[in-house]
């Protein structure tokens, strides 16, 4: 009976969902024993950047175990101006006879670095291959727009999908879909697929339908900057009873760290003003422009990592040396007349000798490895038992030589290039990414496995990481103490700290350590503004813009540390700076 319920739900699941998923791979290996695979994506329309969930639905009729390997490839347009950049990964699962079920994949895409005025093409494909049975092979494109990318719901799509597309088209150009559609109950519970969009649309009903899981992944990616819109026929509805917690009580917009979410009323019938809102999601921000623009001309990071010319002398000098020895010297001396057949030795030694020196010098020169600068900020919410903090990283790299570019992330968050400003060491900017690259991101326990093009040798490399990670570090506020005392429970030394109160009075601690009180000294707001702009002046503009905002919230701090554990990347770059900018609410005691 359990055998014939599973591929019944099976069967029911393949059922066309209104355009909700788009399937890559469909194959019934024996129709007699029911065993069969479906590959889909989860999400409409494929992003710019980040993940694309994926969920497998495989039912193994057969008598034995089997395993099933995947194999994703994720690519950027490809044409006459461009060859396209690649990210591959592969992911498999083991199956028991008789057995199945749904297998859900975060699957890493490339960063799509060209705009124009009618988007850009994101392709992905996938090769399944099982023990015993034939490989099976599927994909499919994506036109997507630039601007934000949008999430919009089973719910409000079916009213009003034609008319928004049809919108869409009048304004950015034909083709143009508004948004990837998704169905509630099947929302993936990582929290990485969500990064490479920008905006949440969905009903009241669908947000309450959301399994726990899925949903605090959308919470996750909502406190780092995703927008959500929930759309309630109720006028008296606040986000504390849609499960936002005391913080959302008595309102119907809020804003969690560098997210925001709100509720719009909305008829019976679900239907929306098309025009109102493809514009009003059109100025929302958007984390594609982001990458494409806050990198390659104008960060500071760039700008305090400095510059260095390459040394051509000394290089010259070898080459004219060995052009001498390998020609008259080589002619007249080593092989004379009489003696030529020595060229046969001297003439491949005197290479090899040169060769040799050059690679010396460049060792010499660049070393081994790498150097670096960070820029991190960690917006730690211990509030309402949430624990956690939200790390975003801007790293820039100038490597020496390398022994191999393949390295581990022990954490399995979002990592991409950034473009940096031309000059002879950059290996990604704007204009380079015609070129193309090829990467690729491996699941490795808890961590990420990456090779391909992430770093070369003797070249700069600019980088964006993102990640959660659990934390009991806060800043308490000890209760009746004036001037206020304040005390850390992070396992980092922080070295100044400031905070409006209640009141709006800022006040500045310098020096914390771990379970050590400290009493804070009152400071002017002009003094409060500069320590905040200090802290923010080696990031990119939109991480300077948002960590500037939530500085503007009462009662929550701002820290800086250059002690603080950063999200780690290749092994061999000798980190000569990291600043950690620390950000969240004071805890009462």
């Amino acid at each position: 009976m359990r055998r014939y319920l599973l591929v019944a739900l099976l069967a029911i699941s393949w059922i066309p969902q209104a355009g909700a998923q788009k399937l890559l791979v469909r194959e019934v290996y024996d129709p007699k024993t029911k065993t069969q695979i479906e590959v889909k994506s989860l999400f409409g329309i494929l992003p710019q950047h980040g993940y694309v969930p994926i969920r497998a639905t495989i039912h193994n009729g057969t008598k034995e175990a089997r395993t099933w390997s995947f194999a994703f490839e994720g690519k950027t347009e490809a044409n006459y101006s461009s060859e396209g950049t690649t990210m591959t990964s592969s992911f498999s699962v083991t199956v028991q006879a008789g057995g199945g079920g749904f297998y859900d994949f975060s699957v890493p895409l490339p960063t799509s670095l060209q705009s124009s005025s009618y988007g850009s093409d994101m392709q992905l494909s996938c090769t399944v291959s099982a023990t015993g049975l034939n490989s099976v092979s599927g994909g499919f494109s994506d036109g997507i727009p630039d601007g934000p990318q949008v999430l919009l719901s089973e719910q409000l799509e079916i009213p009003n999908g034609s008319a928004l597309n049809s919108k869409m088209g009048s304004s950015r150009g034909s083709g143009q879909t508004f948004a990837g559609v998704f169905r509630a109950v099947e929302l993936p519970q990582d929290w990485r697929a969500f990064l490479g969009y920008d905006v949440m649309m969905l009903t009241e009903d669908e947000w309450l339908s959301i399994e726990p899981g899925a949903r605090n992944a959308i919470m996750a990616w909502n406190r780092m900057g995703g927008q959500i819109i929930i759309y309630s026929t109720r006028s008296d509805s606040d986000l504390a009873a849609l499960r936002f917690g005391d913080e959302g009580r008595g309102l119907r917009q809020l804003s969690r760290s560098k997210g925001k979410v709100s509720i719009q009323t909305i008829a019976s019938d679900y239907g929306l003003d098309d025009a109102a809102t493809v514009a009003a999601v059109g100025a929302l921000p958007s984390n594609i422009k982001s990458l494409r623009d806050d990198f390659n001309s104008s960060w500071p990071l760039q700008a305090l990592f400095g510059t260095i010319g390459f040394k051509y002398g000394i290089f010259i000098v070898v080459l004219l040396l060995f052009g001498i020895l390998v020609g008259p010297v080589n002619l007249f001396v080593f092989a004379k007349s009489g003696q030529r057949h020595r060229m046969f030795f001297t003439t491949p030694l005197i290479s090899l000798g040169a060769s040799l020196l050059l690679v010396l010098l460049i060792i010499l020169q660049d070393g081994f490895g790498g150097r670096g600068m960070r820029f991190v900020h960690m917006e730690v919410r211990s509030d309402a038992s949430e624990n956690t903090a939200y790390i975003q990283q801007e790293q820039i790299v100038r490597t020496g030589v390398l022994l191999s570019s393949k390295h581990s992330l022990p954490e399995a968050g979002f990592v991409t290039g950034v473009p940096l400003a031309n000059s002879q060491w950059a290996r990604l900017t704007t204009d380079s990414d015609s070129r193309g690259g090829r990467y690729s991101l491996e699941q490795e326990g808890t961590g990420l496995k990456a090779s391909g093009d992430w770093y070369q040798s003797r070249s700069e490399h600019g980088y964006l990481l993102k990640g959660l990670r659990p934390t009991r570090g806060r800043i308490e506020l000890e209760a009746a103490s004036s001037p206020p005392k304040i005390t850390s429970s992070f396992d980092f030394p922080i070295s100044v700290l400031v905070f409006r109160d209640g009141d709006g009075a800022c006040w500045r601690a310098e020096n914390l350590t771990q379970g050590k009180p400290t009493t804070c000294a009152s400071i002017a707001e002009k003094v409060y503004d500069e320590l905040v702009k200090s802290s923010t002046d080696q990031a990119s503009k939109t991480s300077s813009s948002s960590v500037k905002q939530l500085a503007l919230r009462r009662s929550h701090y701002l820290a800086q540390s250059e002690s603080a554990p950063a999200l780690e990347s290749y092994e061999g770059i000798n980190w000569i700076k990291t600043l950690t900018v620390i950000t969240g609410p004071i805890q009462a005691p």
